[in-house]
């Protein structure tokens, strides 16, 4: 592990990578409100009749705000909203209930009727709760399976032709679905920010280079760039913003701006030679077309692809 990241951290692009995992320099306290009032209602009304349960549950309920703190120590801030989520969240309800059932528990006379009640009502809408979210997964991940499956003969087209390691040029779905299901590279994928070979301004070529495919024009771009304002603020510095800010959306209008600006100066090169020299840099051997999510792509017009599948909706075409 230890040698893997000294390794990793040779690369010119590290410091880059590194931010947008989210991981931001500061000594700065996090406190936050469920970690304080989860330790404040523990010390208060958690029983303490055992008392092994009590310090085991006395560890747990401090351990968040170490954890949230742990850059005190290390100058460095991973996300936090994972431990809010997926640690302090089921913790306080956990908490809640043996507060709650130990206070229940402890009343008798007519209150035995009402605990059994209880216990069947609790038990009933775990139930309910566990199938409806299972009934409401399954429902929604078989229409998108579905809408997957035209997918289908591409991926087999790329695995019986296209030889292992060769690069595919495609969008982003298609890019994502073809480095799972092939043994082939892609040009550029959707998670790209977080690879040690993704420069800045390797994003930015590529990224630029899908909106000349869309048809963006340099006069538009300021527009079009300032609504897709998220969009470059994941792409290009992945987390950082969200986690310093709390938004991808507050990435700093100067740096759309600085997008703008190098979208405009790239214009100096036409689309086709713009395409084809990336193309050439990166060895691109096949393109895919998906013309019905991108018909304004019009890869036919390029004289230096040569058209070799149509598979329904897509298009695939090699470079001569």
């Amino acid at each position: 592990y230890f040698l893997n990241l000294y390794q990793a951290s040779l690369y010119p692009t590290y410091q880059e990578v590194f931010q947008r995992f989210g991981i931001i320099e500061t000594r700065a306290p996090i406190l936050g409100f469920l970690a304080p009032l989860l330790l404040i209602a523990f010390l208060l009304f958690f029983p303490r009749k055992y008392r092994e349960r009590y310090f085991f549950g006395l560890a747990l309920a401090i351990t968040p705000l170490i954890v949230l703190n742990q850059q005190l120590v290390t100058g460095r801030i991973m996300e936090p909203g994972h431990y809010h989520w997926r640690y302090n969240v089921p913790l306080a309800i956990i908490f809640l209930l043996v507060i709650f059932f130990s206070w229940f528990l402890a009343k008798k006379g007519k209150w035995a009727v009402i605990k059994k009640m209880l216990a069947v009502f609790i038990i009933g809408i775990s139930l309910y709760t566990a199938i409806f979210i299972q009934v409401a997964f399954y429902t929604a991940g078989e229409n998108e399976a579905t809408q997957k499956q035209r997918y289908g003969p591409l991926i087999e087209w790329l695995n019986q032709n296209a030889e292992k390691e060769e690069v595919v040029f495609a969008d982003g779905e298609t890019s994502y679905l073809t480095v799972i299901y092939t043994p082939l590279n892609v040009f550029y994928h959707p998670l790209a920010r977080y690879f040690l070979s993704a420069s800045r301004d390797r994003l930015l070529q590529d990224i630029f280079l899908y909106y000349r495919l869309d048809g963006i024009s340099g006069e538009e771009a300021e527009e079009v760039f300032f609504q897709d304002r998220v969009k470059f603020s994941a792409a290009i510095y992945g987390m950082y913003y969200q986690v310093l800010t709390g938004s991808y959306q507050n990435i700093p209008d100067e740096n759309i701006q600085e997008f703008v600006q190098e979208y405009q100066a790239s214009f100096s090169v036409p689309t086709a030679v713009y395409l084809d020299k990336l193309c050439n840099i990166y060895e691109v051997r096949y393109l895919v077309w998906d013309t019905k999510t991108n018909p304004q792509w019009q890869l036919s017009q390029y004289p230096f692809l040569k058209e070799v599948a149509v598979l329904d909706d897509f298009i695939i075409y090699e470079r001569d």
